[in-house]
């Protein structure tokens, strides 16, 4: 800045041209296969797979499925790899960890029930068998079922490289762009041609249709307060507000257990700090933006405003207010907070703690408000 060389000073003049200025497409993720007369399969382990028109009742004109065959002389784990691109391999599967997405759903037909499957996830680049996940269903019933593997969950399976047993838990470090199925595990031969479990006598047909990733899937959480509340509440009060949790005689009529007893504050906005996540956990999710609580209220009509805030940055926050009846001071009624419709809501943020503010907006005079049974219906792990 004061005209000292910095670097290669230049002697001349330099020209650059600049042009195709724009944003770069996203990597491809995977949402679902759909099969046709030209899709293929890979089956394994002494088993058959081809795609096929959909030839079962009430099936929709054109659709296509993959028929899986399991023979006599199959393995006990032998299946089928489907995918949509070079190699029977999928675009990168989407799966959050932290967001509840770890779900793959599918459509299988089968002639008997009761029958075992299994679906694999895996990195097709990894070595030595390394980055693969198993989850298991079951056929329930004879015809179509549509099955649930949550790789949240995942079961064991003979690991060749380690000579034994062992489960591998989804890791958000891997790319799994592969998915096999078994049908009917761990019935058939085993690798020396031993029988295992209840061996085949003819040949048994699955048909495989509408793999696809599932929405994430919000868990439920509710505050009681109680001591087996393990959601871990904190209270942490300001504007002058006073919390602590009360019981029995100390709590108003119709309680139910323990509860949160909120001396209002002098000042107008005084509130209630109740809960701030750890770790990644999210307090509403998309499609789940409803929270309700119970409140016993010093005032009918009063304003009760929650907010829901990201704890590491308070400028990121969305708050809704709700209105007490007009029995509010005789007895327990129930707020509802629908957060969709709150300003600025944006599910890329992270909303992880959670403030309630009574009779919003005018200065406090110690008057007791109450509150119990908060539940997030969008809540995330």
């Amino acid at each position: 800045w004061q005209g000292n060389a910095v670097g290669t000073a230049l002697t001349e003049d330099a020209v650059y041209l600049i042009d195709d200025v724009e944003m770069a497409e996203p990597p491809a993720v995977f949402d679902g296969l759909a099969f046709s007369a030209d899709s293929t399969v890979a089956a394994f382990e002494g088993a058959s797979a081809q795609a096929i028109a959909d030839e079962t009742e009430g099936a929709a004109e054109g659709n296509y499925v993959i028929e899986y065959t399991k023979t006599p002389t199959s393995k006990s784990y032998a299946g089928v790899t489907v995918g949509n691109l070079e190699g029977n391999l999928v675009d990168a599967i989407p799966f959050d960890i932290d967001g509840g997405a770890t779900v793959i759903t599918a459509r299988i037909y089968t002639d008997a029930a009761d029958k075992v499957v299994r679906m694999q996830v895996a990195d097709s680049a990894s070595d030595n068998d390394a980055n693969w996940v198993h989850a298991q269903a079951t056929l329930e019933s004879v015809g179509w079922n549509t099955v649930t593997f949550d790789f949240a969950s995942p079961v064991a399976r003979y690991v060749s490289a380690l000579g034994a047993e062992a489960t591998t838990d989804l890791s958000a470090d891997v790319t799994y762009d592969e998915i096999s199925i078994f049908p009917d595990w761990e019935n058939g031969l085993d690798w020396q041609g031993n029988a295992v479990g209840t061996a085949l006598t003819e040949d048994a047909v699955y048909l495989i249709d509408d793999v696809e990733m599932a929405e994430a899937t919000a868990l439920d959480l509710t505050l009681t307060f109680g001591a087996d509340d393990g959601s871990g509440y904190a209270l942490d009060d300001f504007g002058g507000n006073v919390s602590s949790i009360v019981t029995g005689a100390d709590a108003p009529a119709g309680s139910d257990g323990s509860v949160v007893k909120v001396q209002k504050g002098a000042e107008t906005w005084a509130g209630t700090t109740f809960l701030e996540l750890s770790g990644d956990g999210e307090l509403i999710s998309d499609g789940y933006t409803t929270v309700t609580a119970d409140v016993f209220s010093a005032k009918d009509g009063a304003t009760v405003r929650l907010k829901l805030e990201d704890s590491a940055d308070g400028n990121i926050f969305v708050e809704l207010d709700a209105t007490t009846e007009s029995n509010g001071s005789d007895a327990w009624e129930t707020l509802t907070w629908d957060l969709s419709t709150a300003a600025g809501l944006d599910h890329l943020n992270s909303y992880n703690k959670a403030s309630i503010f009574f009779d919003f907006g005018n200065a406090g005079d110690s008057e007791d408000y109450y509150l119990d049974d908060v539940n997030f219906s969008g809540y995330v792990a």
